[in-house]
């Protein structure tokens, strides 16, 4: 990638980040209010009624926001095109949705699905409304914009959602302020971007852009099947208290999984895509994000797995205990799907997302056996089943993203398996020292949990410094280049005549 190229995604990346940590720190405080005032249940319910939004959330776009992203040449045609699409598709799942409410209520025997469902379904007639912005913004790379919009929608949902709580609204709080963050969110993008639509639609242009989106969408809804399969199955047979024990633990595990990951992927896809027809540039970006994401999931995962006990008591109470150990495993599937989800800018960039589509199916195949196995040990066996499938799935997903770079297995492989064992002498480290606190018959979690947290952070540091100090110098080097502190130097020879190199 040239510099200025770098720079723009770094500060893309940084931009996302920085938002991410925004909003992140906005859940963090919510979920503490929200486990003071709403039940295991309330939580349960909530959860039971994302599994039927959720899973047809990627049709409400059709796939048209990576179509449009990855679209070399654009006009306004293709752009009303998609707009109009979008909203018509809007309408028909609004539709959908209020038809299959009373049959879901059924399915988890729970009457209060069947009510909430409608009212979330609302949110699907104000997306259109922001998503071509959504898409022409992330193409332009202006990561500002979407970073502000999309911080300040989780800042209302938390104020709403808190306030309700509060004056016992129960799981109603949880539903609102879901509704008032769809709202504001495509109510911005709406305001800040400056295209509008106009009356037109061109058939021949839609079927162009449906070529490429029909495999996202498709993609799209395996992912959200696999996502929420576990929850589909953790509602209906263990009931609402165990799924809100168990959906704690992955919303405690989604933030450095799925949110941080999620906006470095976000970052890098536009950027892919003005460098597809230049594999050596792709190979290089995609091994310096795996690096990247890497360096930020070992360490909060590793900590979190030594520390999920006090975490939990500390920040939830010890009415969520039970989701203990349930986070302890997840920290290990963290870990492996977030490397895994790195791979999809490459499969778009490269225009296959047909054959990510297809090996998404195989992704959820392995996860419905995994989970389906693992439900009767309860929400313990289902953790389990979902870190089986993580690692089944690594190496299929590894093996042809590998194939569209030309890039070598063993290169790849060998850089997962160094944080592999970096994040594994993190947890051993500090289990090891953990016998030398004198704190676990006095019962201060609050002091534990600190020294747990900065004992694991200065342990980390120190081995990525001292036993990968060629990947801590490439990681430092790409934060040089990304804040623009490191002038203009030509590549050194070793980098020419390697490509493929790590360093």
């Amino acid at each position: 990638m040239t510099e200025d190229l770098v720079r723009k995604t770094g500060h893309g990346i940084g931009w996302n980040l920085l938002s991410q940590g925004a909003q992140q720190t906005v859940r963090f405080v919510v979920i503490i209010v929200l486990t003071k005032f709403l039940s295991p249940s309330d939580f349960g319910v909530f959860a039971m009624t994302l599994v039927f939004t959720e899973l047809i959330r990627p049709f409400r776009e059709w796939g048209f926001q990576a179509a449009l992203i990855q679209k070399e040449n654009l006009d306004a045609e293709y752009l009303n095109t998609a707009f109009w699409a979008v909203c018509g598709l809007a309408l028909i799942l609004f539709a959908v949705s209020l038809a299959v409410a009373p049959w879901m209520g059924m399915f988890f025997q729970e009457p209060m699905v069947a009510q909430i469902i409608p009212v979330i379904a609302g949110t699907f007639l104000m997306s259109p409304f922001g998503s071509v912005q959504w898409a022409l913004s992330s193409k332009a790379l202006h990561f500002r914009t979407i970073a502000f919009v999309d911080a300040t929608s989780v800042l209302c949902y938390g104020v709403a959602s808190s306030w309700l709580a509060v004056k016992g609204f129960g799981v109603w709080s949880l539903v609102w302020a879901t509704v008032l963050r769809e709202l504001v969110w495509s109510v911005h993008f709406w305001l800040l971007h400056p295209w509008r639509p106009t009356l037109g639609f061109c058939f021949k242009k839609f079927k162009e852009l449906w070529r490429f989106s029909m495999p996202c969408m498709g993609t799209g809804f395996l992912n959200y099947s696999i996502n929420y399969f576990d929850l589909l199955m953790a509602g209906r047979v263990l009931g609402a208290a165990p799924l809100g024990f168990y959906n704690l633990a992955v919303n405690t595990i989604s933030q450095p999984e799925t949110r941080i990951v999620s906006q470095v992927v976000s970052a890098v896809f536009p950027a892919y895509s003005m460098i597809q027809g230049d594999p050596g540039r792709i190979r290089e970006a995609h091994l310096k994000t795996l690096r990247a994401v890497a360096t930020v999931t070992v360490p909060l995962l590793a900590i979190l797995f030594v520390a999920a006990r006090d975490f939990v008591v500390v920040f939830y109470g010890e009415q969520w205990t039970p989701a203990v150990l349930p986070i302890q495993i997840m920290c290990f599937s963290g870990f492996v799907k977030g490397l895994a989800s790195v791979t999809q800018p490459v499969f778009l960039s490269k225009g296959r997302p047909d054959l990510e589509m297809k090996l998404t199916f195989f992704r959820l195949l392995v996860f419905v056996v995994s989970v389906s196995m693992g439900l009767r040990y309860g929400i313990v066996g289902v953790s389990v089943g979902v870190l089986v499938f993580s690692v089944v799935n690594l190496v299929p997903t590894f093996f042809l993203a590998d194939r569209l770079l030309a890039l070598s297995h063993a290169r790849s492989a060998g850089l997962v398996a160094k944080y592999l064992v970096l994040a594994v002498s993190v947890i051993g480290i500090m289990k090891l020292a953990g016998t030398f606190f004198p704190l676990e018959s006095k019962g201060i979690p609050v002091l534990r949990l600190v020294l747990e947290c900065v004992f694991g952070g200065f342990a980390y540091v120190l081995l990525w410094f001292v036993f990968l100090r060629q990947e801590f110098d490439s990681v430092m080097k790409l934060l040089k280049r990304i804040l623009g502190q490191e002038t203009h130097k030509k590549e050194r020879p070793d980098l020419k005549t390697e490509p493929h190199s790590l360093s």
